[in-house]
C-alpha cells in the first residue's frame, strides 16, 4: 500500500509540473533561434542592394568599354585595330543592354522580393518577440534566461547576451553572410513540431500571452464558438485552447511539406533562397569560348558584311580570323591595349595625361567620340579639297574662281595653276588661272567640252604606240589610254597616305 501511495503521489506531482509548464515562459533554447532568424532576415535587404549594385556596375562597365572601343575605332593608328574595335564596340554595348533587360524582366523582381517578403516575415516575428520581452514582472514573464526561475527583457539591442535588435537596419550595399537560411527554409526549429510544452519553463513563470485555457490572452478562457488554436509569429507556432500546448511549424521544410502551413514563412524562405542564387559574376564577360558567343557572331556579321540580314551570324572561324586564338585571351589583350591609349592633358578637362581605361564617365566618353568624329569629318573635307586643288580636276573657270579669291601673294605662287599679274588694276583679278603654268607644273586641267569636240578618251582610243603621246594619252599594256586614269590612280594612293597620316597625328 505504501509503495502504491508513493507512486500515485509522484504521478500527481509530475502531472502538476507538466501542467504548470503549459502557458509558462519560453526557454532560451526556444527564443534564441528566433532572434538569430530575425538577424539573418535583417541582412537580406542590404544583401539584395549589394547584388543590385554589382549587377548595375557590370552593366555600366560593359557600356563604358563599348564607348571606349567606339572611340578607339575612330582614333587608333592601325587599320587592323580600328577593325577589331569596330566589332567589339557594339558587342559590349549589347552585353550591357542585355544585363539591364534581364534585370528588368527577371532578377530585378527577385531582388525586390528577396527584400520585401523576408522583411515582412521578420516584422511579424519581431513584433511577437517584442511583446514577449516586454511582458515581464517580478514573478512572471515570457522569456527566461535558460534557468526556469529567471525571466529576461531586452536591453539595447540585446536580450540576455543574444543580439536581437527587433528592428530593420538601414539598407547598405554591403553583403553579409547568413547562417540560418537554407534551400528549403531555415536550419533552426524554435518550437518542436510535436505538440507539447517541453520548451517552456515549469517554475511557475506564467506568460499570459501563451495562456489560452484560463484567464489569459483573451481575458477569459477561449470557449466553444471561438478559435480552437492561436497562431503566433505568422504561424511560426500555434497553441491549442484546451491545454495551452504549443506546436511548431517545420521551419526546415517551408518550401515543401510545410508550405501551406505557414505561407508567409514559405514565401520568405523562397525569396531568401532565390537571392542566394543570383550571382553577379555571371553578368561579367568571362566566356572561355568567345568565338561561340552568338551575340559576337551577330555583330561581327553586321560590321564586316555588306547588307547582312538580321539573322545572319559570322562563323567561329571568321571571329578567329579577326582576333586569332585563343579568342577570349586575344580580346582581353586587345582591350588592355585600347585602355592604355593616352588622352592628352587638357582634353575634356583632364588635368593630366590619362589612360583611356581610367575614364569612366559616360558624358566624357561620349564627348571624346564626338570630338574624334568631328575631327575626322573636318580632315576628310580638307583632304577632298586638297585632292581637288592638287590634281587640278576642275575646268578652267573653276580654277580661275579659286585664283581670283586669293589675295595673298604667297597663296598665288603656291598654287600650281595661278599666276600674279602685276599690271592688273582690279585687285580681285591680280591672281588669275594660268593654264600654261598648270601644264608645266604637271597638273592636268579638264578641258571644257563643247559640241563636236573630242574628249581625251576619244582622242586616245585606237592610237598606235608611236602616236600615243602626252599630255592627253599614255600607252598602257596593249592599248592607248586616257592619261587622267593614271592620274586618278596616283590620287588614290595619295589619298590613302594622307588618311594614314591623319590617324597617326590624331589629337582628340
Amino acid at each position: 500500500m505504501k509503495a502504491a501511495a508513493l507512486l500515485l503521489a509522484v504521478t500527481i506531482v509530475a502531472a502538476r509540473q507538466a501542467s504548470a509548464a503549459a502557458g509558462d515562459a519560453l526557454n532560451k533554447a526556444a527564443w534564441q533561434p528566433m532572434c538569430e532568424m530575425s538577424e539573418d532576415l535583417d541582412a537580406l535587404p542590404s544583401n539584395a542592394a549589394a547584388k543590385l549594385n554589382e549587377i548595375v556596375t557590370a552593366a555600366e562597365e560593359m557600356a563604358a568599354t563599348g564607348k571606349r572601343l567606339q572611340l578607339y575605332a575612330c582614333a587608333a593608328q592601325s587599320a587592323e585595330d580600328r577593325s577589331k574595335a569596330a566589332i567589339l564596340a557594339p558587342y559590349f554595348h549589347s552585353k550591357g543592354a542585355a544585363i539591364l533587360t534581364k534585370l528588368k524582366t527577371s532578377d530585378g523582381l527577385k531582388l525586390v522580393e528577396s527584400a520585401a517578403k523576408p522583411v515582412y516575415a521578420k516584422g511579424r516575428l519581431d513584433e511577437l518577440l517584442n511583446l514577449f520581452q516586454q511582458s515581464k514582472t517580478t514573478n512572471h514573464g515570457c522569456l527566461n534566461d535558460g534557468t526556469p526561475a529567471n525571466t529576461v527583457t531586452k536591453s539595447g539591442d540585446v536580450i540576455d547576451g543574444v543580439t536581437c535588435k527587433l528592428k530593420l537596419s538601414a539598407i547598405q550595399a554591403t553583403f553579409k553572410a547568413t547562417t540560418t537560411i537554407t534551400a528549403t527554409g531555415f536550419n533552426k526549429q524554435p518550437i518542436a513540431t510535436n505538440q507539447g510544452s517541453t520548451q517552456q519553463s515549469n517554475a511557475g513563470k506564467n506568460c499570459k500571452m501563451l495562456k489560452l485555457s484560463g484567464v489569459g490572452l483573451g481575458g477569459e478562457a477561449l470557449s466553444s464558438g471561438g478559435t480552437t488554436e492561436v497562431e503566433y509569429g505568422a504561424a511560426l507556432f500555434k497553441a491549442d485552447r484546451t491545454g495551452d500546448q504549443l506546436t511548431g511549424t517545420d521551419m526546415t521544410k517551408l518550401t515543401t511539406t510545410a508550405k501551406t502551413t505557414a505561407p508567409i514563412w514559405a514565401d520568405a524562405a523562397t525569396a531568401s533562397y532565390n537571392l542566394g542564387q543570383i550571382n553577379p559574376a555571371e553578368y561579367k564577360n568571362a566566356s572561355a569560348s568567345a568565338e561561340q558567343d552568338e551575340e559576337l557572331q551577330t555583330v561581327t556579321s553586321y560590321v564586316t558584311k555588306e547588307g547582312a540580314p538580321a539573322a545572319e551570324k559570322a562563323k567561329a572561324q571568321e571571329i578567329q580570323a579577326h582576333f586569332d586564338n585563343p579568342v577570349a585571351d586575344k580580346i582581353a589583350t586587345f582591350i588592355g591595349k585600347m585602355e592604355a591609349m593616352t588622352i592628352p592633358k587638357g582634353t575634356i578637362g583632364l588635368s593630366t595625361n590619362t589612360p583611356l581605361g581610367k575614364i569612366d564617365e559616360a558624358s566624357q566618353l561620349s564627348a571624346l567620340i564626338t570630338r574624334c568624329t568631328l575631327k575626322i569629318n573636318k580632315e576628310r573635307a580638307e583632304l577632298t579639297n586638297n585632292i581637288k586643288e592638287t590634281s587640278g580636276q576642275k575646268d578652267p573657270k573653276a580654277a580661275a574662281d579659286v585664283c581670283n579669291k586669293i589675295t595673298d601673294a604667297t597663296g598665288w605662287n603656291n598654287k600650281p595653276y595661278c599666276s600674279y599679274t602685276a599690271t592688273e588694276t582690279d585687285e580681285t583679278k591680280k591672281c588669275q588661272f594660268n593654264e600654261t603654268k598648270a601644264s608645266k607644273s604637271g597638273v592636268p586641267v579638264t578641258q571644257t567640252q563643247t559640241a563636236g569636240t573630242e574628249s581625251t578618251t576619244e582622242k586616245c582610243k585606237g592610237k598606235k604606240n608611236d602616236e600615243c603621246k602626252s599630255p592627253d594619252c599614255k600607252w598602257a599594256g596593249e592599248a592607248s589610254k586616257d592619261s587622267s586614269i593614271f592620274i586618278n590612280k596616283k590620287l588614290a594612293i595619295f589619298s590613302a597616305g594622307f588618311v594614314s597620316v591623319c590617324f597617326k597625328s590624331l589629337e582628340l
